[in-house]
């Protein structure tokens, strides 16, 4: 296809950056309409991003044409997990952890730079695949369907599969509460990030993803710590992660603050629950590399959070190697 006919095109500057900062100067001196047509810009550029995929390709602002490879491979070997994964992996190196102020794409994309093979924890709503992204909501999930394609990854589990031209699986969200999850070899990343207006690429990069959703408000301790009945099916969703990627063959993950920001968990307690299950026999040293890209976003210095995510998960793996 041609230039000519890529009909769906996107200025950063003009369709999305020039809108957006003056409604965030809005929000910040407490004018909440504002925050509702930040949403509302959001949600258009998500419908760019879904117009721009179907269409199959698109046009930079210095006039390159990027065709998108043929995505029936990411479908079809997209793998929807319900049960507890059984996993023996005999590679052994001697594992690196790394918490980093930096974007999960940014970070996926300097290791892949470094030679290694990673796959991006998609931090995801159990109930609903991209989570708020059709109503212009901020967290990671719905960053991540507007900047890739992914989202027809996970629509395909969706009920309203069609709408977005998929075909539905017979697997259905919601995710199970301990093993859900959600594996996508070779998505296509071809969106900046917010603050640069969301601009088309001129070298998109193909990242692969892990789907599982954090523990939406756990029960907390007096103590601010989650509530033991709550403790083990959080490990088992981080065993789930790190099973999932060593099941695909991956050396090196992007994890998060999993479940620590509109979910309401303590991020000291998440970062030892995820520094208890990496010490673990099945997992300890399994990986080449682990990086922790947390930014400290609208969910941060919450009550939950008051120190934001990034110290609390930099604390805690400083304190001894893995």
């Amino acid at each position: 296809m041609s230039s000519k006919e890529y009909t769906y095109r996107w200025n950063p500057q003009k369709d999305f950056l020039e809108k957006y900062r003056a409604l965030m100067e809005r929000v910040k001196h407490g004018d909440h309409s504002a925050y509702y047509q930040v949403k509302e810009l959001r949600t258009k550029e998500f419908r760019n991003t879904v117009d721009i995929v179907n269409q199959g390709g698109y046009v930079t602002e210095n006039g390159k044409c990027y065709p998108f490879p043929d995505d029936s491979d990411m479908m079809s070997k997209t793998v929807f997990y319900e049960r507890e994964i059984c996993l023996a992996v005999q590679s052994s190196y001697q594992t690196v952890v790394e918490v980093q102020n930096i974007d999960c794409l940014y970070a996926g994309v300097q290791l892949k730079e470094q030679g290694y093979n990673p796959a991006i924890l998609n931090m995801a709503s159990r109930r609903n695949p991209g989570g708020g992204v059709a109503t212009g909501a901020g967290a990671q999930e719905e960053t991540l369907f507007r900047r890739t394609n992914l989202f027809r990854s996970l629509y395909q589990f969706a009920p309203f599969a069609g709408m977005y031209r998929i075909k539905r699986s017979h697997y259905q969200y919601p995710l199970d509460r301990n093993f859900g999850g959600v594996y996508t070899p070779d998505a296509i990343y071809f969106r900046e990030s917010e603050q640069k207006g969301y601009a088309l690429l001129d070298n998109p990069v193909s990242l692969s993803f892990i789907t599982v959703a954090g523990m939406n408000r756990p029960d907390l301790t007096t103590s601010g710590m989650i509530a033991n009945h709550h403790v083990e099916p959080i490990k088992n969703k981080i065993r789930t992660i790190l099973r999932i990627g060593l099941i695909h063959g991956h050396d090196s993950l992007v994890l998060g603050a999993l479940g620590c920001g509109a979910f309401r968990n303590p991020p000291r307690h998440v970062a030892q629950l995820f520094h208890e299950v990496m010490e673990e026999l099945e997992f300890k040293n399994k990986y080449r590399k682990i990086v922790f890209a947390i930014l400290d976003d609208h969910n941060a210095h919450q009550s939950h959070n008051p120190e934001g995510n990034l110290k609390p998960f930099a604390d805690e793996f400083t304190k001894r190697d893995v």
